[in-house]
């Protein structure tokens, strides 16, 4: 597969494939085999489009790795091998991660890139993205959001169903009126002190969206379920106190915001061209690792 002038190995494609197969079924949620399959594939071109717009644009705003930053993913390596023990322990954990020495520095090389394309990007010096106070401030009112939350962990089997049940009840004395930072204080499981301010794509989407869809001052009448456990949100005000406590976190954010934005931009733009055999790969040919290439197939765009 080609996005753009970024070529997509096997390798690469498996390694997306088994991982998030892996992730997406050991999830609660309850796919069939065809609707797994879909929603594995949509995640791994969802991520290949991600790194293809990182290497084109990287091209493209002469951004590249050095021989430092080779030589540091040699440190890399070297420490990783030596964090398993041996080098057949690290072999063994690379099977386990449908990986091979190669492809582990390969991502390690693309994601030094995509570090170093970031610092370009929100460069003050480059002024590739306004990042000048007033915007961040306006930005901030615009696109940010800030919420308390008491967070409970959802625990196994029995637990479980206690938990959510606990969950409930603190829902319940919340829009009954009881002080919200009380409840925090009392009950909450967060490693935090459950006070978020964030923007788009920050957090966890259940929790984003039960936030977006209050007003400040607001509970969420439901308990909000995520992979992080059960939440009891409520908005909250951003004030200029907040801003200016925090500008440095908030600008942080913001940046890491519109960088995505751009990348996201920019994979719209890229044309995919998958080989004939990319349709009749299965998932047996990734758990395999192994595909029969006709070097005769030409690439057809879709």
């Amino acid at each position: 597969m080609k996005i753009g002038g970024f070529d997509v190995s096997f390798e690469h494609y498996r390694y997306l494939y088994m991982n998030i197969r892996d992730e997406l079924s050991s999830s609660e949620n309850d796919y069939t085999a065809e609707e797994l399959d879909t929603q594995i594939r949509d995640t791994v071109m969802k991520s290949l489009k991600h790194y293809a717009s990182i290497s084109e644009m990287a091209k493209n705003k002469k951004v590249s790795l050095t021989s430092d930053d080779v030589d540091y993913i040699d440190v890399l390596v070297n420490a990783t091998i030596s964090d398993y023990g041996s080098e057949e322990e690290f072999q063994s954990a690379l099977r386990e991660a449908y990986s091979t020495e190669d492809f582990f520095r390969y991502a390690l090389e693309l994601q030094q890139l995509e570090t170093k394309l970031r610092s370009y990007m929100t460069s003050e010096a480059t002024g590739e993205l306004a990042a000048d106070d007033a915007t961040i401030e306006s930005d901030v009112y615009k696109n940010f959001y800030r919420a308390k939350q008491v967070l409970i962990q959802k625990g196994d089997g029995e637990s479980k169903t206690q938990n959510l049940e606990l969950a409930n009840k603190i829902l319940g004395e919340a829009l009954a009126g009881k002080n919200f930072d009380s409840l925090i204080e009392e009950y909450s499981e967060d490693t935090t002190d459950g006070d978020y301010c964030f923007t788009t794509g920050q957090l966890l989407e259940e929790f984003e969206s039960a936030v977006s869809s209050i007003s400040p001052g607001e509970i969420y009448p439901e308990v909000v379920e995520t992979e992080a456990g059960y939440h009891i949100v409520m908005r909250t005000d951003i004030t200029d106190d907040y801003i200016n406590s925090h500008f440095d976190d908030l600008r942080s954010a913001y940046l890491a915001r519109r960088f995505n934005e751009h990348l996201s931009e920019y994979s719209d733009t890229l044309e995919v061209k998958k080989s004939k055999i990319f349709d009749t790969l299965t998932e047996q040919n990734f758990i395999l690792g192994s595909v029969t290439i006709d070097t005769s197939d030409s690439l057809k765009t879709k």
